[in-house]
């Protein structure tokens, strides 16, 4: 327990005060936590330092904050919060803010002090942690003290990190590095040191968490002797010897082996009896006059760049007569947490999220542009066209009573007609180009809009003479959701079977249930 301060503390009064009592109990304290948040400042940090969820109130403790290396602080930069009984703060020789409260009930959670630090010019770029440690805490407890058992206080710990200036001049670097696989590989390389080196010995400390071996290492320079081992103090040793070493180069590469308790953290290479070849004679480097770049190991795989990189719309193309609609379907490609947001736009008609309508007084082989850009990046954009066909098809003379209508089925339907020539017809073999197919199934969707799938269709065989005079024909009722399929030949198993006099060839088109011919 930390009870020599090398200050005088209320301690001595906090005896004299628990004595009037007939007993103590030391009771444990779970749940109760002391914190130290810290931000950073122009100059430094401030620490605001607190404990919570005390059982009860209290009637006195100590508490402690070590200063990290290369943070500075007073007495005069405690601010005390709490108000009562006595009271003191200082900061030790051995660099800890030292705290005492007593003679006063406290709350159970309570704010106890702040701490101006300040960061001093020689401290290099780390995180730091600040974590408080409370203890000779006594609760009020019905009239009487009942002592915190030291270590049952847990301390949430923060942290602060500074930016650090380029290291310059000669330096040992470690790489940073992202754990995969269990596995995290290192490079320890120098730069600028004053001319080649005929000789080093080099050091890696391994942290916690983390192991290795000599079989782990590779080293990358060759001549000479040199050699490598993991020591017992858990050390990468590094020695080349008896060849010239170019003043910047690679030494090796460490695989580490990352354990259960691994944590993320960085490492730092030591760099020690290096040897420049000046001039035909050694001449050794004072030892600390080589800067250290550390690594940074992280054990979680770094994101990658939120960014778009492509853009697609379909379909590319699309024929469609005025006043029709064309729905596109756009996909936005990229890496990280990219915005896949788009923007539609078309050099005429109007256009509704993913739908262009086609002006109604569009002219046959008139031409719209439609874009898809990004708006993650609007330079990256995709267009399809869409190009207006006005039909010249007279409209469908309707079909008289006595012409068969008949239901779609899983089997060939047998139509009869007059004494003819008896033609066959597979539904679902219209031999439709390919390209031909999306453009109807776009249209299928277009007239029949959301409910287009359970929508009532219609196939009309045509039967003809080599004339093309229409002899016969005979419809298939469909819902969309069959016509689609017929469009695109995904159904082959149902047929019908139709009886025309004097027809040679068979024609086919789609309709609604109103005799709008699906183009």
């Amino acid at each position: 327990m930390k009870r020599n301060k090398k200050f005088i503390s209320l301690a001595v009064v906090f005896a004299m005060i628990i004595t009037v009592f007939s007993s103590l109990i030391v009771v444990n304290a779970a749940g109760a936590s002391a914190y130290a948040t810290a931000e950073k400042t122009d100059t430094g940090v401030t620490l605001t330092i607190g404990y919570k969820d005390m059982t009860e109130e209290l009637s006195g403790f100590e508490l402690t904050v070590p200063i990290p290396e290369g943070y500075t602080a007073t007495a005069d930069d405690i601010t005390l919060k709490l108000t009562g009984g006595m009271n003191s703060a200082n900061v030790t020789p051995d660099n800890e803010i030292f705290i005492t409260f007593v003679g006063a009930n406290y709350a159970a959670t309570a704010e106890v002090a702040t701490v101006n630090l300040t960061l001093t010019a020689a401290t290099p770029a780390e995180e730091y942690e600040f974590a408080p440690t409370i203890f000779n805490a006594t609760l009020a407890n019905a009239g009487t003290d009942v002592t915190i058992e030291d270590g049952t206080v847990t301390a949430e710990k923060s942290t602060v990190e500074y930016e650090a200036a380029p290291v310059t001049g000669p330096r040992v670097i470690v790489s940073d590095a992202v754990a995969a696989d269990g596995k995290v590989v290192i490079t320890i390389s120098y730069a600028d040191m004053l001319e080649e080196l005929s000789g080093f010995e080099l050091t890696v400390p391994i942290p916690e968490g983390y192991t290795a071996t000599a079989d782990d290492i590779s080293l990358k320079l060759t001549g000479g002797m040199n050699s490598a081992n993991v020591t017992p103090d858990n050390e990468i040793f590094i020695t080349f010897v008896g060849a010239n070493y170019a003043a910047t180069a690679d030494v090796a590469e460490v695989t580490l082996t990352v354990g259960e308790n691994a944590k993320d953290v960085k490492m730092a290479a030591t760099i020690f009896n290096g040897t420049l070849a000046n001039a035909g004679t050694d001449v050794t480097m004072e030892d600390g006059s080589v800067g250290a770049v550390k690594g940074s190991i992280s054990l979680k795989p770094v994101p990658d760049e939120a960014k778009v990189t492509g853009i697609e719309i379909t379909p590319e193309t699309a024929t469609v007569a005025p006043g029709e609609k064309v729905t596109f379907t756009v996909k936005v490609s990229g890496t990280g947490d990219f915005n896949d947001k788009y923007t539609i736009t078309a050099t005429a008609g109007e256009v509704d999220g993913d739908v262009v309508t086609v002006p109604a007084d569009a002219k046959d082989g008139d031409t719209i542009t439609v874009t898809a850009k990004a708006d993650g990046d609007e330079t990256i954009t995709d267009t399809a066209t869409i190009t207006v066909k006005v039909s010249s098809d007279p409209t469908p003379t309707p079909a008289p009573e006595e012409n068969p209508v008949v239901e779609a089925t899983s089997t060939p339907v047998e139509v009869t007609g007059a004494d003819g020539k008896k033609t066959s017809i597979n539904m679902f073999s219209p031999k439709i180009a390919a390209d031909k197919q999306a453009e109807l199934v776009e249209a299928l969707k277009a007239n029949g809009g959301a409910d287009y799938a359970t929508a009532t269709y219609r196939v009309v065989f045509d039967f003809v003479s080599s004339s093309d005079n229409t002899v016969g024909w005979a419809l298939v009722n469909l819902t969309g959701a069959e016509l689609e399929a017929v469009i695109t030949g995904a159904d082959g198993a149902r047929a019908i079977t139709a009886t025309a006099t004097g027809a040679s060839k068979t024609k086919i088109h789609f309709e609604d249930s109103k005799g709008n011919i699906i183009k």
